[in-house]
């Protein structure tokens, strides 16, 4: 049986409006998709804040507070407010107590005294030192020195590990020198964010930390210069020198 030669196929053409719109359409559909994509939302955060009143008090023996920031029985830093009646010599200074725990450092071998509405997180100034100091007597002239040299409502940045995982947090303290005397030292309250790696911000007690909302405990810093901090924050690395700037003044 003979078929009949078939005619060859001709494709099919677009007109151009008609492809210019596909185009459009696939590139739309794309963008919308990326888009999509790049508002997922992260993991929930949350901040565990335990409020305090805890005064530690001076001694000779060295023992201090112990801080354990997740409330799991694992001391993570160790708080010592050290006088000897008999050198009349003060010394406050902190410790981690696990290892990779770490101490924001403010680069000349102390802790940091930081106000409120700063970004703790990984790229932090963290000290891996077994102990870093806070108020110490400049003996024998016998003048407290040091940056928590009656500091009221600063911040201790903290890194800590759950789990093998990195957390961040914060403790709020207020110191006083009577020197020769001993220190007054007052644990207020601190904090950690439970999310791993993810940042917190000093003082902050919910929500994550790209919210601004600090509350002020009293004695602390201004609203007005807390608020400039913050907007320097917020402005990411193009904000950090003007932030650095803040911080020296």
């Amino acid at each position: 049986m003979q078929h009949s030669p078939r005619s060859p196929r001709i494709p099919f053409q677009f007109s151009s409006t008609l492809h210019k719109n596909l185009n459009a359409y696939a590139l739309g559909a794309t963008a919308a998709g990326v888009a999509a994509f790049a508002i997922v939302p992260p993991a929930a955060a949350e901040i565990v804040y335990t409020p305090a009143d805890h005064e530690i008090r001076p001694n000779r023996g060295g023992t201090g507070f112990f801080l354990d920031l997740n409330h799991d029985g694992i001391n993570d830093f160790l708080i010592v407010n050290f006088y000897s009646t008999t050198s009349a010599i003060l010394n406050v200074w902190v410790s981690p107590e696990q290892v990779g725990n770490e101490i924001f450092s403010n680069g000349a071998g102390y802790a940091a005294a930081i106000p409120a509405g700063v970004a703790i997180g990984s790229n932090g100034r963290f000290h891996p030192a077994q102990s870093l100091g806070m108020a110490n007597d400049d003996f024998p002239v016998g003048n407290c020195q040091g940056p928590w040299k009656d500091a009221r409502n600063k911040y201790l940045g903290l890194k800590f590990e759950i789990n093998g995982e990195v957390h961040f947090g914060w403790a709020r303290l207020s110191v006083t020198c009577f020197t020769p005397a001993a220190a007054r030292v007052l644990l207020t309250g601190y904090a950690y964010e439970t999310v791993a790696n993810q940042p917190i911000l000093t003082g902050q007690t919910s929500g994550t930390a790209e919210d601004v909302s600090i509350p002020q405990p009293a004695g602390s810093q201004s609203g007005s210069q807390s608020k400039v901090q913050l907007g320097l924050l917020a402005l990411g690395a193009s904000g950090l020198p003007a932030w650095r700037r803040e911080e020296t003044n």
